[in-house]
């Protein structure tokens, strides 16, 4: 059987690193069995970028949370990803001008923005079987169908599942898939 791919979207990839329950639980089991060679991950290095924002972002916003334990998750995202890349367990995809090209129809099709429609391609483009995210929005944009003024084309269909780990509903379907393989 092929080893099933899953695309973790930065709203995803970032809950390994959070005790946010129940949607961290699912991440962690899937993290686990990219460990065991039962799926292999990918994401955008552009996730990086987003996961280092966004948590540089969490001190002004929120600012109860301390510069030192920013900084140490934010070592331990770029730790992570360089061990699981080293391994080959984790495809960590250039965001290149091709992708970046390429996303531009879906930015326009589904009303995505730019970061959103470059993570839907690049799974694309990634032969990903499971695209997993924590995003509602983004979530309904990708198993809606495409804006109405546009022809649809068989290029515009999404090849892959699409699980928002905000449901109660596709964590528990995305867990039960994890579970089984």
């Amino acid at each position: 059987m092929k080893q099933k791919r899953i695309y973790l979207d930065t709203s995803a990839y970032l809950l390994r690193f959070s005790d946010e329950k129940p949607l961290s639980e699912v991440v962690n089991l899937i993290f686990r069995k990219c460990e065991e060679g039962k799926v292999a991950l990918a994401t955008s290095l552009w996730t990086l970028s987003e996961g280092v924002a966004a948590l540089d972002q969490a001190i002004k916003v929120r600012g109860n949370i301390a510069r030192p334990q920013i900084d140490s998750t934010i070592s331990s995202l770029l730790g992570l990803t360089i061990d699981l890349t080293r391994r080959g367990s984790l495809d960590l995809i250039e965001p290149t001008g091709k992708l970046v090209r390429g996303s531009w129809d879906m930015i326009r099709k589904r009303h995505l923005s730019a970061d959103d429609a470059l993570h839907a391609f690049t799974a694309r483009v990634g032969e990903c079987d499971l695209f997993v995210l924590a995003d509602n929005y983004f979530a309904e944009r990708l198993k809606g169908e495409i804006d109405a003024g546009y022809d649809q084309m068989e290029s515009d269909q999404i090849a892959y599942e699409v699980y928002n780990l905000r449901v109660a509903e596709d964590r528990q379907l995305l867990k039960q898939k994890i579970d089984s393989l």
